[in-house]
């Protein structure tokens, strides 16, 4: 019998590669697709169609949903969902501290039950099929705060700690290096505020950590787990309160890769959350 350890081979399909690369955004793109992006967002037609989009059945057969008892766990939910939203701009005098900090991420991906059936398996506040949790939380501090200095970091639930996986870049041409990743420069007038943010949480996937188990299959549940971190880190953010976020995919993907110091072709940057002080 032949034993080899899964998760060091590669179960991903040149398919899938081709996939991954092709939608990447190449400095060469960044122009053409802004246009793009920006086509979109300008037409009210579009947008309306966009906003309020539903499933057109013709006529089906229709069960009107009751009123539902709501309890105040649920109330409170509802509060923090319909209250949540995308903060662009943020103060240029207020920096999160790193008690903020630590409460956002902490809040955002945690240890929830750990197993006892001798093997200790840890599990986190999110659904992943497998339990294989493929994506990883990375922090880029673009100013520096009492107790963490400019750079990047990666958060170690399992330990409650930030370690940080830049080299000993001087801030500003860190700060370059991320602005440079994201398109945009120091001056110039931008959707998201970068430049008076915070800085900004980067959802990181290892493809082979699905891939390994469930084959090309399992790239899609890298991104569904990327999806319920985004929108847990927003609702954190509202129900602290003083904390604005706003997910941005606008990136150059290897750019990003670079900075978070990724070492294999499996590890992407997936989405990014630029997180800063709301303006009053």
């Amino acid at each position: 019998m032949i034993f080899t350890n899964n998760l060091f081979n590669d179960y991903i399909s040149s398919c899938t590669r081709d996939f991954i690369e092709t939608s990447k955004l190449q400095v060469y793109d960044v122009q053409d697709y802004a246009m793009h992006i920006s086509g979109v967002m300008s037409s009210d037609y579009y947008m309306k169609e966009i906003f309020n989009s539903t499933l057109e059945l013709g006529n089906v057969k229709t069960v009107a949903l009751p009123a539902y008892e709501s309890s105040e766990a649920l109330r409170i939910w509802h509060k923090i969902n319909k209250a949540r939203k995308c903060i662009r701009h943020f103060s240029a005098t207020e920096q999160l501290n790193l008690n903020e900090l630590s409460s956002l991420l902490q809040n955002t991906l945690f240890i929830s039950r750990v197993d006892a059936h001798g093997n200790d398996v840890k599990h986190r506040n999110i659904p992943s099929p497998g339990g294989l949790y493929p994506v990883d939380l990375y922090y880029l501090n673009l100013k520096a705060i009492d107790g963490l200095e400019v750079g990047a970091y990666y958060y170690d639930l399992h330990q409650g700690s930030l370690k940080k996986v830049s080299d000993g870049t001087v801030d500003s041409v860190f700060r370059e290096k991320v602005f440079d990743a994201f398109s945009v420069t120091e001056g110039v007038p931008t959707d998201i505020d970068f430049f008076n943010a915070s800085g900004v949480v980067i959802l990181g996937g290892t493809l082979n950590r699905t891939a390994f188990k469930y084959l090309d299959r399992g790239i899609k549940w890298v991104f569904t787990e990327a999806g319920s971190l985004l929108n847990n880190i927003q609702l954190v953010a509202t129900a602290q309160g003083g904390v604005g976020t706003c997910p941005c995919a606008g990136f150059i993907d290897d750019a990003i890769a670079e900075i978070i110091n990724f070492r294999s072709i499996d590890q992407v940057p997936i989405i990014s959350i630029v997180v800063g002080k709301p303006v009053k």
